[in-house]
Formats: structure tokens, sequence, C-alpha cells
């Protein structure tokens, strides 16, 4: 059976808890009872998060959430009020006789992209005030917690192909208030707010504030990961290296720039050992964490909370390795200030911000070196990793 515990942010509940206050020792969820779930799986496939809320995603396919559903971003037929503890999305038809499974889900500040495992397509819900959701009709507005997930993103991206020739979506990403899908053919599709250059180039002069139709990046080779931060998106090419789309004024200079365009498209600066490539590849508001082959973390950009690991609260424009004695690492994962790292042995390291000990340090307002969180259970390993944009999730084995 799987634990999942939970630090940080509470405010709406979003730790799943049972209340609202912030914590800085790892509490655990109600989902890690058999008696209170007792439907839960073996298994977490992805943890993560919002501003304000949590989703939990199983290797099945199931989707726990909870926390803040002020803008719907919890989903259909649910409550407008906060959620505090966590519950089993039933999908946008609730009546079905089977239940739809998930296969990724990615969360803006008050957001949530969903693709359903069967077909590829996305669903999108919660607040769409930037066009975020990739509605194409109606008013920006949000959908609220009564309306079924408005968006499918397969349709919007035929550009005169018929059906049978859609890209797949595999794989979805959030920024603050933009959002990304990447295709089985390593085309990138954005929309919401582009006014930093974080959905790609436009015509010079002309960068509207946001776009409601998702529409593919250009200027890209084909990729194979996505992430986003707060104003810029970035993606991992076939080749190997990683590109930085928006405004991330810590992670200048770069080896390589397209230019001619109002917004830049730029590659960041990283050296790895020969015969060292990348394996993930995540993103917090302003700063990078890069997973390599041998099982080494780099970082690079905005570092004023420590999110860089680096034991300083300097911003670094190039990618430097992040001293994690031990276990090679197999995992990382980043809040809008914080990260997180995973290891071999099942121990997770964090640093970065820690204002509501969202890296387990008690009346510390940021964590500049890497520690390990200690947990509760007796010689725990820790299996998945995940956060939100100011709580950390931990699935326990």
């Amino acid at each position: 059976m799987s634990l999942l515990f939970a630090l940080g942010s509470n405010s709406s509940g979003q730790l799943g808890v049972g209340h609202g206050d912030d914590t800085a020792a790892p509490q655990p969820g109600v989902t890690s009872t058999v008696t209170t779930v007792p439907t839960l799986p073996a298994a977490w496939y992805k943890l993560t998060g919002g501003g304000n809320h949590a989703v939990a995603l199983t290797v099945a396919g199931d989707l726990y959430t909870c926390g803040s559903n002020a803008d719907g971003q919890l989903g259909p037929g649910q409550s407008s009020t906060n959620r505090w503890t966590p519950a089993q999305f039933p999908g946008p038809d609730s009546s079905a006789t089977t239940p739809r499974r998930w296969a990724d889900v990615a969360c803006g500040w008050n957001h949530t992209l969903l693709i359903d495992d069967t077909d590829g397509q996305v669903y999108a819900m919660g607040n769409e005030a930037f066009g975020q959701l990739g509605r194409t009709q109606g008013p920006l507005s949000h959908v609220s917690a009564t309306t079924s997930p408005s968006l499918t993103v397969n349709p919007l991206l035929n550009h005169g192909r018929t059906a049978s020739k859609l890209p797949r979506i595999i794989s979805v990403a959030c920024g603050l208030r933009h959002s990304l899908a990447l295709d089985n053919e390593g085309r990138v599709w954005g929309w919401g707010t582009r006014r930093h250059g974080q959905l790609g180039a436009t015509p010079v002069g002309q960068v509207p504030s946001s776009a409601a139709t998702p529409h593919p990046i250009p200027d890209l080779p084909p990729v194979t990961q996505i992430a986003a931060g707060q104003h810029h998106s970035t993606m991992l090419d076939r080749e190997g290296c990683v590109w930085v789309l928006g405004r991330s004024r810590h992670l200048a200079p770069f080896t390589r720039q397209i230019v001619g365009v109002d917004w830049s498209t730029r590659q960041l600066a990283l050296d790895l050992p020969t015969g060292v490539t990348i394996r993930r590849l995540v993103s917090g508001w302003s700063h990078l964490v890069v997973l390599a082959s041998d099982g080494t973390v780099y970082t690079a950009g905005r570092n004023d909370h420590g999110q860089l690991g680096q034991g300083t609260t300097e911003p670094l424009s190039m990618a430097v390795q992040v001293d994690l004695p031990g276990d090679p690492i197999v995992d990382v994962a980043c809040g809008s200030e914080h990260s997180l790292a995973l290891t071999a042995g099942g121990q997770c390291w964090a640093w970065g911000w820690n204002e509501h000990g969202n890296c387990g340090q008690a009346n510390l307002p940021d964590a500049p070196v890497p520690h390990a969180i200690q947990l509760p259970a007796r010689s725990p390993t820790v299996h998945r990793i995940g956060c939100g944009y100011g709580f950390s999730l931990l699935s326990i084995e």
C-alpha cells in the first residue's frame, strides 16, 4: 500500500489532511488509510498542484483532488468551496458506467489540464481569464464547479487534417496562466497568456496579451519534454538541448538564439560530461532543474530563496551541478520557488523557499542548502515526489 504525505501551504486544504493549517512536518493525507479510501491503489503515478489545489494521479489512471475549487479547478459537479480531504475526480461525465482514465495532469495557479488515456484528448477546468482553458468561443471567464471541462484539444489542432490523422497529445504542462501540450510528433501547442513571449514568436510589435486558441509554437525542433514557469515555457528537444521561451532574464546568456523575432527562443547553457544526457526537465516560476542520466542534478535561474540549492541566493545564468551526496537522483520536482530531488534509495532532498514549511524545515523562511526531509514513518522509502506552488507531496511505500 502507498502512503501519501504532504507538507507546506494549506490555507485551502490542498494538503488533504482535514484542516487548513500549514505544516513543516510531513502529514499523512486521508488517502493514506485504506479504511478511509477502500479502493486506494498501490501506487501513485504523478503528484502535482497549483496555487491552492492538489491533484494526484494513480498508475491505474484514477485522479484524486483536494484544496480550493473557487474557480472550478477541481472539476465538475463539485462544491465551489474548499475540499479539505481528497476525493476521486469523477470525470466530465459522472454518470458514465466506466470511469474515465487519465494519462497526465498539470496545474496552473487556478486551472487544471488532463489527458484522456483512451484517445489523447485534453480537458481543462478552472479559471480562464487569460485564455488558459483554450476555449475559442464565449467570453473569457472561469468554468464554474458545475460546468463540464470545456476543452478537447485535438479537434482544435487539425489544421486541415482528417480526424484519423490528428496528433495524439502525450504530455501537458501549465505555467501561472498559460498552458502547453506536447503531441506524439514532437510539436508543442500553447494557449493562454502570452504577453512575455511564453507561447513563442509573434510579428514584431504585435504581442497580444493572450491566445485563447491552442496553436503550434513556431521555431522549435522536435520536442520530447515540456515544462512551464511563471512567464516562460521550456522544452527539451530530441537532440538533448533545453529551450526557453518568454521572460527569463535570470537565464541569459545562452549558447544559441533564434533571432529576428520580437521575443527570443533561446537555448540554455548546460555543460554535461561526455555521454551524459538529460533525463528530466522541470521548472519553477523562474528557475529550472535538470536531472541528468548519471543521477546528477543541475539548476539555473532565479535564486533569491535558495531554490537553486547552491547554498547562496545569487542567480545563475548557466546550469550548475547541485551537491547532493549519497545515492544518485532518479526524479526531481519544482514548486514556485522550491525544489525536490528523489534518490534511488528513496530519500527526498528539499531546498528553496520554505515560508510555509514546504521544504520540511520549521521556523525558517528559506532553505538554500539541500537537506533530507524527515518523515514520521519508521524507515520509510519515498517512491514518488511532486509539488504544488507552495507545498510538497511525497508517496511513501
